[in-house]
């Protein structure tokens, strides 16, 4: 099967929309949760080894002992996760032949899973993150969100 990059895009972003209130609600509960040791706050994202299209958003606390301070969130860390569950795909993505797709996969979910993760900080409003806000893309390439924050 097809499909153009922006195509995929928009495709990924309407499940990763269907997720907001989930994807809030994890972020607040978090944040209820937040470890006092973490130095800041993280949004990961994840494509599967072989780009078939399993793409996972995670909300990770930054700072020294990584399991430690993941321990006190990992409830919550989950804001997005494309998997199957009883022999289906909880999303109706498509999936690609690892050489099969014709564009790039991990420039093209990272780019649709900033856009949600900006969007998802735009919604929450009043909220007060911890600093610094990072987003790592598939690449594990950081990009640090502050800016997204100050027109909260």
């Amino acid at each position: 099967m097809s499909i153009d990059k922006a195509s995929y895009q928009s495709e990924l972003l309407q499940a990763m929309i269907s997720c907001n209130n989930s994807a809030i609600q994890n972020i607040n509960n978090a944040l209820t949760h937040w470890p006092a040791k973490a130095t800041g706050i993280g949004f990961d994202t994840f494509i599967d080894q072989d780009e078939e299209g399993f793409v996972s958003i995670l909300l990770t606390p930054q700072g020294p002992d990584s399991y430690v301070l993941n321990k006190q969130v990992r409830d919550f860390r989950y804001l997005f996760d494309i998997k199957f569950i009883d022999g289906q795909l909880n999303f109706p993505v498509t999936l690609f032949d690892p050489n099969e797709a014709f564009f790039d996969m991990r420039e093209a979910v990272s780019e649709t899973a900033l856009k949600w993760v900006l969007s998802l900080i735009k919604q929450i409003g009043e909220v007060e993150f911890p600093k610094p806000i990072i987003f790592s893309n598939c690449y594990h390439e950081a990009k640090i969100l502050h800016d997204a924050c100050e027109s909260n």
